[in-house]
């Protein structure tokens, strides 16, 4: 074969098997972005066999098309994070025992229900009565179990852990939403002299937030911005990331549209 030929012959096995290798990268992507078991396990893969490379560029053909074959579908989801409690979250202190209702001595009463033996709401009934009484509570429910709970959205086949687990993480989030409000109303007002400070929220806390027009954001920011949503929704572990990195780096900042480009940037080049 002649020289020139024989670069020919080269140069289109080449465009091949590249071409075979971009079909199985879009794959693998591409089944990151919709499968969160799927993105899972390639994480755990590229760590315990690829030396933490998670890009699928960087790797041969037949490791990507070997990853596939041999994944099943049934990677086990991940369980509920335990969080750490944060500083700014205080400490939960459940209220004082009341003392006991006792009859008042006296005339025999009629046979009835004691109401020491009367049982509490379960806590699956909690989560029953906030699905009722607010959207906001239905919508985190749904979204929780979606993650943790095989999107098993009913409270009565979760367990007690389970539905604690919730409780507390919505109460942390609303915790540090509202230590964060109180932050921005005090660092808005200043200092009152003369008198004793009242509560921002007056005598009850407010129900919404006044509504704020959304910042205009270039295509290259919206860009980003939906990648560190998207990473939050679809892994714990990305979320617990983001939240560090904002509590390290944009002093507690989490709404990804608040940051500038090269923040957004940093985080998703030092996760990725």
């Amino acid at each position: 074969l002649k020289p020139t030929l024989a670069q020919a012959i080269a140069a289109r096995i080449l465009a091949a098997a590249m071409s075979g290798k971009a079909e199985l990268v879009d794959q693998i992507k591409s089944l990151q972005r919709t499968d969160p078991g799927f993105k899972q396990a390639w994480q755990d893969h590229c760590e315990q066999h690829l030396a933490g490379v998670k890009d699928p560029n960087r790797h041969e053909p037949d490791v990507l098309e070997e990853f596939l074959t041999n994944y099943s579908g049934d990677y086990a989801a991940p369980q509920a994070p335990v969080r750490p409690v944060r500083a700014a979250v205080r400490a939960y202190q459940a209220p004082p025992q009341r003392p006991a209702v006792r009859a008042p001595v006296g005339r025999p009463h009629a046979a009835g229900p004691s109401l020491s033996a009367a049982p509490g709401p379960s806590l699956a009934d909690v989560v029953k009565t906030g699905q009722r009484l607010s959207p906001s509570w239905k919508q985190a429910w749904q979204s929780y179990c979606g993650l943790y709970g095989n999107s098993v959205n009913d409270p009565s086949r979760h367990d007690d852990s389970f539905t604690r687990g919730f409780i507390d993480y919505v109460g942390e989030l609303a915790g540090l939403a509202l230590e964060e409000f109180v932050a921005e109303q005090r660092s808005a007002r200043g200092p009152m002299v003369g008198s004793k400070r009242s509560s921002s929220f007056g005598d009850h806390p407010p129900a919404k937030r006044q509504a704020t027009p959304a910042p205009v954001m270039s295509p290259e920011k919206t860009e980003l911005v939906d990648k560190v949503k998207a990473l939050q929704r679809s892994n714990p572990d990305a979320k617990q990331a983001w939240w560090d990195f904002c509590d390290q780096e944009a002093k507690g900042v989490k709404d990804p549209s608040r940051h500038e480009v090269d923040s957004l940037e940093t985080f998703l080049l030092t996760y990725e």
